[in-house]
């Protein structure tokens, strides 16, 4: 994956190359922008959670001081001397009078503990006697039924004295704190009666969290080791109080009920029980939105200059980048037209001999380069053309073509003479054969005169293989007059019998036939007999396989055929049905010569 990406971007054009460096740099400047913003905006509410966290602490400790405090009142209650006596005295008295005096000075015990610690949000206090009931003044608070008193009265009753804090009416009757009351006399620990303390809960945590409030507009709610509602504020529902603690499950974070946004930060109230500790989950909500407006209008803003200051820099960047490519691709179009043309020099209309830069300096030594060439040709030219020609002749000198022909000729003269047709016919393939191959008056090669090379070959192989050989050319006679390279077809043909033939005891069978398909014309060679291995060519390229007999003749047919027309055209070789596949792949280049009015079809 990280190769294909390397050389995607090595085979990006330089303009998408400058622009994609530019576009990255300014999308990292971007990134850390908008990350330091962001990290601004974390420091700002680790600062808010810090101070409300501080303030929280402390409002949490005065609660939980004022509860150990009522706690501990309730411990001074239930073994007051006199309270016990009073209690003892009025279990065993059965005249009503003397049960109400009684009740009278019980009462009077519980107001003096009540007028001395009220401050502490105690509303009242009730000691149960068993059916009677003795209360101090009622403050804020209703006063609690029946049906809510009876359960906590039989559940307090076993706990032997130890405190038991009833919160599910908090709202409505305050924060109960229940004890059992037992006969200290003698250790005897008989129960006698049930205090009950009624705390103001919501005037506590409003004084403790008003006394230490540093931000304004907080709500404060709590929740008992249940996840029982114990506090929440009247701006809030029971169903929102609970969503909070649902959501806020972080020391703080921002949160969303019913459409606001707060900045909630969890705490703990730690409140003693006798036997036992309750840990209930603070909860302390501050409006975001409001709070933080001003810092999202500036946040805004820096997004919006930022990014059109990035917007700029893109915009700016790629014109630059657009005026300095421009002239790369001055360089090129200049490249190829020099290429393509006689070596003419294409006019841009712009003097880069002024340019002291490496854009100056390319073209310039480009042009220098140019006409250099561009002399050295004219002046080389002329004489490598003779230097050729004289060479050429040199070789028709040295095997003289018309000794050969008239020394075959004889030979088939005088092989008639004697009666000898298939000799004759040999000769008259091979003198057809040396005359198309030692040609050197014709510049183009026609597919028509690569087929009279192949008949004239394969004449000769048919009487030396007999019935063991067997060929088909079947070519339309439009494809006839297409242009192709001399000796193509011919040696596919010779490596066929080679393969198929000579290697093969029975025999083998030559199909020679064309296929166009668009510009591209496919002439294919097959036989059975034999097969090719598995990209032959490559591996003759690569020297992986060493060449046999035509070896090295098939991967110089693949080049030439390269050479003259092109990367798109060439030699491939490939099994299909039991078939060897010779494809020669050619432009459809037509050469109008005389043209058949039927295919070639020769059979043999």
């Amino acid at each position: 994956m990280t190769k294909i990406i390397k050389n995607a971007i090595n085979n990006m054009k330089l303009q998408k190359k400058m622009r994609f460096i530019s576009i990255l740099a300014v999308l990292i400047v971007g990134l850390a922008s908008f990350t330091s913003i962001g990290l601004i905006m974390q420091h700002n509410n680790r600062l808010l959670y810090d101070k409300v966290a501080d303030s929280m602490s402390q409002s949490a400790a005065d609660i939980e001081a004022s509860l150990n405090h009522i706690k501990t009142l309730s411990g001074l209650i239930i073994t007051d001397a006199q309270l016990q006596e009073q209690l003892d005295a009025y279990r065993s008295l059965k005249s009503p009078y003397e049960k109400n005096e009684a009740i009278s000075r019980m009462q009077k015990i519980l107001l003096s503990y009540y007028n001395q610690y009220s401050s502490n949000y105690i509303d009242s206090i009730h000691l149960d006697l068993d059916g009677r009931t003795v209360k101090t003044y009622l403050n804020h608070l209703d006063t609690a039924p029946e049906e809510v008193m009876a359960p906590i009265l039989e559940e307090v009753k076993p706990m032997r004295g130890a405190a038991l804090w009833i919160n599910d009416y908090s709202r409505e009757y305050g924060i109960i704190l229940a004890r059992s009351v037992r006969k200290l006399d003698r250790l005897d620990l008989t129960h006698m009666g049930t205090v009950s303390i009624f705390i103001d809960f919501y005037s506590m945590v409003r004084d403790a969290t008003h006394a230490r409030k540093q931000v304004t507009d907080n709500y404060y709610l709590i929740f008992d080791e249940n996840h029982k509602l114990v506090c929440y504020p009247e701006e809030f529902s029971v169903s929102e109080a609970d969503g909070v603690r649902k959501e806020a499950l972080a020391p703080y974070q921002v949160i969303d009920v019913s459409g606001r946004k707060y900045f909630t930060v969890k705490n703990t109230l730690s409140i003693n029980g006798s036997n036992i500790r309750y840990n209930w989950d603070y909860y302390c909500l501050t409006p975001y939105t409001d709070m933080y407006r001003s810092i999202f209008t500036i946040y805004i803003n820096c997004s919006i200059i930022l990014l059109a200051a990035l917007f700029l820099s893109v915009v700016m960047s790629d014109t630059l980048i657009r005026n300095i490519t421009k002239h790369f691709d001055y360089l090129i179009q200049k490249m190829n037209r020099f290429r393509n043309s006689d070596m003419e020099l294409l006019e841009i209309g712009y003097d880069y001999g002024k340019r002291r830069d490496e854009i100056g300096m390319i073209h310039n030594t480009f042009n220098t380069m140019a006409t250099e060439i561009r002399q050295l040709v004219t002046e080389n030219y002329v004489n490598e053309l003779l230097k050729k020609e004289a060479q050429l002749k040199a070789l028709e000198h040295q095997i003289n073509p018309h000794f050969l022909y008239n020394t075959l000729e004889s030979v088939n003269w005088r092989a008639k003479d004697i009666g000898a047709a298939d000799i004759s016919a040999m000769v008259e393939s091979l003198g057809a054969l040396l005359r198309l191959t030692l040609s050197t008056k014709e510049n183009h090669f026609t597919i028509r005169k690569e087929l009279e090379i192949v008949c004239s070959y394969m004449t000769i192989q048919k009487i030396r293989y007999e019935d063991r050989l067997r060929y088909d050319i079947s070519i339309p006679s439009e494809y006839l007059d297409v242009e192709i390279l001399k000796l193509t077809i011919q040696p596919l043909v010779e490596n066929a019998i080679q393969y198929g033939v000579e290697r093969n005891r029975e025999g083998c069978h030559i199909l020679i036939e064309a296929q166009r398909e668009g510009t591209i014309l496919y002439l294919y060679v097959k036989n059975d007999g034999s097969e090719f291995e598995e990209n032959i060519l490559e591996k003759l390229a690569d020297s992986s396989v060493i060449p046999r007999g035509l070896g090295i003749g098939l991967l110089n047919i693949h080049k030439r055929l390269r050479l003259a027309f092109g990367e798109g055209f060439g030699l491939s070789l490939y099994n299909e049905d039991d078939l060897a596949v010779a494809r020669i792949a050619i432009p459809y280049t037509y050469l109008k010569e005389e043209s058949p009015d039927a295919e070639t079809d020769h059979r043999g």
